[in-house]
């Protein structure tokens, strides 16, 4: 009679390849804060191991042993499909890489088994909500405000249209047609849809080209075209007329409504200057009658001689306000308040929707039919050089656009005299 076979067979989702296996284990040495324990890739050969974090958890019952995955069914792991994913891929990954140090008979060790797998990355299970959330902190600690913030606008709605984590490698073309769909359920304009798009691929990117999260393969913004997006924005500018108008207008000066309209006409007549710009203006900023600023969007400087209307709004606030020359010209901001980048983006855009709010009274006052925002004032200011036949190289140096038309090209620079005597038509 033959001996029984005693050698034991391999639990399920475990690659073993010539003395060398690698598998997902439950690791019940280390208990995390939530209860639960960490999903380590375990690498033996030759009696040797090695452990390496998946960077997922999960809790004792919800863990089965013998099969190497989350339980399913009714009393299942609800997470069970991303944590399959993610065994999945690693196990692949594993099994790939044994094999082909196999054929160019390269030996290995447990540890450079996991480096050779687990290099340049160190967190290729890494999801799509993780991901995200470092992005805006890497943005946050970058003193990068504002992309931060539409970073974080971004990942709203996308927890709102997932509410459960996915592998990043999920994020596919059907991925971004169903997430198109839901923004359009929701009443979201292609404007706003194009930023989410936008940065969405700018994670994706980041994601394969530096972090080394993904491979190429999986970007999806081939085949997903974001300029699909209508992102052409109505007519904004209002006439000279109008702009009269609301000048001539009676408001109390201790009004809020008198602050906002002189930032509108402050936009107007200093070449369309940004409202983050104006909120950031300090009096060292304007000296000897040339204005000096770098713009928040860009980084690029600009110094000139303001239109003499706009140095009149200035002088109204030198009156009230002047002080020390680190001080802010407008009542937006205080620098002995509004010190970290964050404090001083919210406060901006807490001022800058009051004043749109402001603005739309405005107008109701004025009996302008129009939606007027400080927005207003930058395209008008536009429109209005434009229709006087300023050429569109001087408009577009004027306000700092950046463009890619041969105009463009040839342009190299305008001598700041050229610019003033375009602004003597507002």
């Amino acid at each position: 009679m033959e001996p029984k076979n005693t050698v034991k067979k391999p639990k399920k989702n475990t690659v073993k390849l010539l003395a060398t296996t690698a598998r997902v284990v439950l690791y019940k040495s280390k208990t995390l804060a939530d209860g639960s324990h960490p999903l380590m890739i375990c690498v033996t050969r030759d009696r040797k191991r090695k452990y390496y974090s998946t960077g997922i958890s999960c809790t004792v019952n919800l863990w089965d042993e013998n099969k190497n995955l989350p339980k399913t069914g009714s009393k299942g792991h609800p997470q069970y499909d991303f944590i399959k994913s993610i065994i999945d891929t690693k196990m692949a990954e594993y099994s790939s890489t044994i094999l082909e140090l196999r054929s160019e008979g390269k030996e290995f060790t447990p540890e450079s088994l996991v480096e050779k797998v687990e290099e340049p990355s160190s967190r290729k299970g890494v999801s799509l909500h993780t991901y995200f959330k470092e992005q805006i902190t890497r943005l946050r600690d970058a003193g990068s405000t504002g992309n931060a913030n539409t970073y974080e606008d971004t990942f709203r709605a996308l927890k709102n249209f997932k509410k459960t984590d996915i592998p990043l490698s999920d994020v596919s073309v059907a991925f971004c047609n169903k997430f198109d769909a839901n923004l359009t359920s929701r009443g979201v304009l292609d404007t706003t849809k194009s930023v989410y798009f936008r940065t969405l691929r700018a994670v994706i990117n980041r994601a394969i080209k530096v972090d080394k999260l993904l491979k190429p393969q999986y970007y999806p913004f081939n085949d997903f075209k974001i300029s699909k997006f209508d992102t052409t924005t109505r007519h904004r500018a209002i006439d000279q007329k109008d702009i009269r108008t609301i000048e001539q207008l009676e408001l109390e000066e201790s009004s809020r409504l008198f602050l906002s309209r002189q930032v509108f006409l402050f936009i107007y007549y200093c070449r369309g200057i940004n409202f983050i710009d104006i909120a950031k203006l300090r009096w060292k900023d304007f000296v000897n009658g040339v204005l000096t600023y770098e713009r928040s969007k860009t980084g690029k400087v600009f110094s000139f001689r303001p239109h003499p209307k706009a140095v009149e709004i200035i002088d109204y606030w030198r009156v009230t306000y002047a002080g020390n020359a680190n001080d802010y010209i407008f009542p937006f901001l205080s620098r002995t308040v509004h010190i970290k980048p964050d404090q001083i983006m919210n406060r901006v855009k807490k001022k800058r929707q009051q004043t749109n709010a402001d603005l739309k009274e405005i107008a109701k006052r004025a009996k302008i039919e129009a939606n007027l925002t400080s927005y207003v004032g930058r395209h008008t200011y536009a429109s209005t050089l434009k229709a006087n036949n300023v050429p569109v190289g001087t408009i577009q140096e004027s306000m700092g656009h950046h463009s890619e038309t041969m105009t463009n090209v040839y342009l190299k620079k305008i001598e700041n005299k050229a610019l003033e005597e375009a602004d003597q038509v507002l």
